[in-house]
């Protein structure tokens, strides 16, 4: 599964791994202790994370005003894609 390369969160947002625990499957997909390490990733599973704790600890790019995340994140997304494309541009290599 890819996992997403830019998350927008709402201001009110709080994250929490509960999903895993409910169905009995041992959490630790890998997408939160990849952003914020093992550590942070333990807390997350017994607290709720406010949105703006995610951001600090780099699991979200970016934090709007509640109601403007679902708008906001096309736009974030079209952002991250144009600078990849540029990035592939400038390290292609050209047939000799």
């Amino acid at each position: 599964m890819r996992q997403p390369s830019v998350i927008v969160a709402a201001e009110g947002a709080t994250f929490q791994d509960v999903g895993h625990f409910a169905v009995g499957v041992t959490p630790g997909d890998g997408i939160f202790s990849y952003r914020a390490g093992a550590g942070r990733a333990e807390a997350f599973l017994l607290n709720p994370l406010p949105a703006r704790t995610a951001h600090d600890w780099e699991v979200v790019a970016e934090v709007v005003p509640d109601g403007k995340a679902v708008a906001r994140a096309p736009s974030s997304a079209a952002l991250v894609k144009s600078k990849a494309i540029k990035s592939e541009s400038l390290t292609q290599r050209k047939s000799v």
